[in-house]
């Protein structure tokens, strides 16, 4: 899965470095599977700076789902935010610290979460089988796809009972003719 993040986060436009990069994790529960994925895209966010020849912008990371998540454990997970002034290739170096400042945001992605165009990256990885309802624009696509499935199925039936037909007409008339 984690290449194909990195594929992802490769079509990111970057900014300009003086102002934050924001990640976010929709439905992002209470374990530690959300901060080791939001250190990859951070990382990787990261080293494309660097290979263009910019310092890295400050991160900030959101961790989004229910109110009724526990933030409170998964903030307990949170390694301790790296000391200012401290450069950002010694918070990548060090395996006790994070280079990012975190919070929590509870709430239905069903809303709108943020401000428009403030969020670099959304990520979301289980939230899909935790859906309490199903989104519109799903429904109506699923709804023009089974009537384009429906009518290729009337379809295909005509052509199979015109090809049955055909050839059944074509063996009477040799067995007539013979």
């Amino acid at each position: 899965m984690l290449h194909l993040l990195k594929e992802a986060l490769d079509k990111v436009e970057l900014h300009d470095p003086n102002i934050p990069f924001v990640v976010v994790d929709l439905g992002c529960s209470c374990g530690s599977n959300t901060i080791n994925v939001v250190d990859v895209i951070i990382k990787h966010i990261i080293k494309r700076y660097e290979a263009l020849g910019f310092n890295p912008p400050e991160f900030s990371a959101f961790f989004s789902d229910l109110p009724s998540n526990d933030f409170n454990t998964l903030f307990q997970l949170l390694p301790p935010l790296a000391n200012y002034g401290v450069s950002m290739e010694e918070c990548l170096a060090a395996n006790n610290t994070r280079s990012y400042f975190a919070a929590g945001v509870p709430g239905s992605f069903y809303r709108r979460l943020f401000p428009a165009r403030s969020v670099d990256v959304f990520h979301s990885a289980f939230s899909l089988h935790w859906l309490s309802r199903v989104i519109y624009q799903f429904l109506l696509i699923y709804h023009h796809l089974c009537d384009f499935l429906f009518c290729f199925l009337v379809y295909l039936l005509l052509v199979y009972f015109y090809l049955k037909i055909y050839y059944l007409r074509k063996s009477i008339l040799a067995y007539n003719l013979s």
